[in-house]
């Protein structure tokens, strides 16, 4: 996996401006790169910009957050996208989000179990993208097989 000092190497952002402060410790310990976005550029170029990985919003922070994500979700298939919250609503079934977090929950969880839960969906992501990775680098392999085949005819 790609670590540095027990750390794993993946960028994240805050896509709002208050977010819980046992999250921010658990991103904190546990992620290299916390990237400062600071609102002033649309968070999809800053996400392009700044090859995030992952980005937080705190829900009840961002009234309109729905659109926002579905259209960061349509642009950025594999970005994980995490929100927390204070209350749900149906709207919160959306497809587009990785995780959800009650932020009632959040003084009564032990940190460590929160912990087990976001660093479980991210590690499933590095897999994921270290998969996909594998899986272009072999497609590309063969396919300069192929060319340097039918060149050499």
């Amino acid at each position: 996996m790609y670590q540095e000092k027990n750390k794993k190497q993946l960028n994240i952002c805050f896509g709002s401006k208050i977010i819980p402060s046992t999250l921010k410790e658990i991103f904190d310990e546990e992620f290299n790169s916390i990237i400062t976005y600071s609102q002033k550029s649309a968070l999809k170029d800053f996400i392009k910009f700044s090859h995030i990985d992952i980005v937080l919003f705190n829900k009840d922070q961002s009234p309109n957050l729905y659109e926002e994500l579905i259209k960061l979700r349509k642009s950025y298939p594999d970005l994980l996208i995490f929100i927390c919250a204070e209350t749900f609503t149906p709207d919160d079934l959306v497809q587009c989000i990785d995780l959800k977090i009650d932020g009632r929950l959040l003084n009564n969880y032990k940190k460590e179990i929160l912990k087990e839960i976001v660093l479980l969906r991210s590690i499933k992501y590095l897999q994921q993208q270290k998969h996909i990775r594998k899986y272009l680098e072999k497609q590309s392999i063969l396919s300069k097989k192929k060319r340097s085949f039918f060149s050499t005819k």
